[in-house]
């Protein structure tokens, strides 16, 4: 139960950054992933399932979910799983410390850390402890100044 526990955790986390933007006054969207494998990130097995997620929490794992006034996601019968986590990157630094201190300035290394981003969300990352960057770009993905994986800096 506790492997489930913690996959309905990080599917929660993927869906939120998956589904559509909710307005205050609407009822919470709903998205339906359908044709997955479902992963809980400690087991040797995936297990194919529909997952129904409202808003950004997840309601329903199983077979044959109701879709009615769901966006319908098909997964193609890829792996759905929950989010990953790196809890020692340095972000701003992809070409190493040495570089960044005498090469690039505050300007390009800002770039380089949103150019990354790109690259951990689309590898599965959705949080991301950094080491070394400022607490700014922390609070601009907070406040949805900038896309990127959730992270504490």
């Amino acid at each position: 139960m506790t492997n489930l526990r913690s996959c309905l955790m990080g599917l929660a986390a993927l869906a939120t950054l998956l589904a559509p933007p909710i307005a205050a006054q609407d009822a919470p969207a709903r998205t339906l992933f359908t044709n997955v494998q479902v992963w809980d990130g400690t087991s040797d097995n995936r297990t194919a399932a529909d997952v129904l997620v409202e808003g950004n929490m997840i309601v329903g794992v199983g077979q044959n979910l109701s879709s009615s006034g769901a966006n319908v996601v098909d997964g193609g019968g890829r792996t759905l799983m929950p989010g990953l986590i790196d809890m020692h990157t340095h972000i701003m630094f992809p070409r190493g410390l040495p570089e960044h201190e005498n090469v690039w300035d505050a300007a390009a290394s800002g770039a380089m850390a949103h150019e990354n981003m790109a690259v951990y969300v689309n590898a599965g990352f959705t949080t991301l402890r950094d080491m070394c960057s400022s607490p700014s770009l922390s609070r601009a993905i907070a406040a949805g100044a900038l896309s990127g994986p959730r992270m504490y800096s």
